[in-house]
C-alpha cells in the first residue's frame, strides 16, 4: 500500500510541474492543455488556444 500512495504523490508531482510549465504558453490554455486554434487573418497565421 505504500508503494501506491509514493506513485501518487509522483504523479501528482509531476501533473504540477506540467501545469506550471504549459499553463498560458502559446497554443495552450489556462489549465496547460494544448487546444490549438489557428486561423489565417489578414495575410497572417494567428495560433491560440481554443477557449470557451
Amino acid at each position: 500500500m505504500k508503494n501506491w500512495s509514493l506513485k501518487t504523490k509522483l504523479l501528482t508531482v509531476i501533473l504540477t510541474i506540467s501545469f506550471l510549465a504549459f499553463s498560458s504558453a502559446v497554443g495552450h490554455d489556462d489549465t496547460g492543455r494544448y487546444i490549438p486554434y489557428l486561423v489565417h487573418s489578414g495575410g497572417d497565421i494567428l495560433h491560440d488556444p481554443c477557449v470557451g
